[in-house]
């Protein structure tokens, strides 16, 4: 279970961009980033948007992305008999970077992307600017307490 999700309006017309890069430029993941992270350069063909060099450590993050079948599969066999939290600190192999072509836009734009568990607890920052319905707040708060008790 990934622990970032869309919270707003997606920019359809930047995702068809991210699409049209993949297919020209053999781009083999896109993904919708919360800010910039080490292991990173412009992409030569958009400055939107950010190539991840081989020390980049979100080529197997399970952060909103759009991935070619062949490179998820590849990640997921590297990964079996991991959890999520595992796969994604553990298996990001340098040499991934190396053999996978991708890509990434920060956030918020075009897509909004929230942080919703942070070091395995919620993040209440983000919980208590976007979900202001108390009824919402009560469905949280009853919820993260099973989870997180």
């Amino acid at each position: 279970m990934e622990d970032h999700f869309l919270y707003d309006y997606v920019d359809q017309s930047a995702v068809w961009d991210g699409i049209r890069y993949m297919e020209e430029r053999l781009i083999d993941k896109m993904g919708f980033q919360i800010g910039k992270r080490s292991g990173y350069k412009p992409f030569e063909h958009d400055s939107r948007y950010y190539s991840m060099t081989p020390e980049c450590n979100l080529v197997s993050s399970l952060q909103p992305s759009i991935w070619r079948t062949n490179l998820f599969v590849e990640l997921l066999h590297a990964g079996k008999n991991l959890d999520a939290w595992a796969f994604e600190t553990s298996n990001n192999d340098s040499s991934l970077a190396k053999n996978w072509r991708c890509i990434y836009r920060e956030s918020p734009e075009p897509w909004p992307v929230a942080d919703v568990v942070r070091r395995r607890r919620p993040n209440k920052e983000f919980w208590d600017k976007r979900v202001t319905c108390p009824e919402d707040r009560e469905v949280f708060e009853q919820a993260t307490a099973e989870v997180f008790k």
